[in-house]
């Protein structure tokens, strides 16, 4: 129901998060790359504090809405604008 209601994004059929926790990960993201370092697996899941799992299906997720792209072990950012559209309160599957 809160996903229907635009509080949450269904990552995964199995995995959501709030918008709230989604823009958090998007600055996590952005912040990695203004930094100039690779945004990898290892280096998003040290930041975020979490399993290898979770921080590869985010960042699927996050290819998957064409906020970034994988090339081999690295993802950039392609269109930073994509996140704030899509969390603006809609949810998107």
């Amino acid at each position: 129901r809160a996903s229907g209601e635009g509080r949450v994004v269904e990552i995964t059929k199995t995995r959501h998060a709030l918008i709230e926790t989604m823009h958090q990960l998007v600055d996590i993201v952005l912040q990695i790359q203004a930094e100039g370092e690779a945004l990898t697996v290892i280096q998003f899941k040290g930041r975020i504090g979490t399993g290898r799992k979770l921080a590869i299906e985010v960042l699927e997720y996050f290819d998957k809405i064409g906020f970034t792209q994988r090339n081999n072990d690295v993802r950039e950012v392609v269109d930073a604008s994509i996140p704030e559209r899509i969390l603006r309160g809609a949810s998107i599957s």
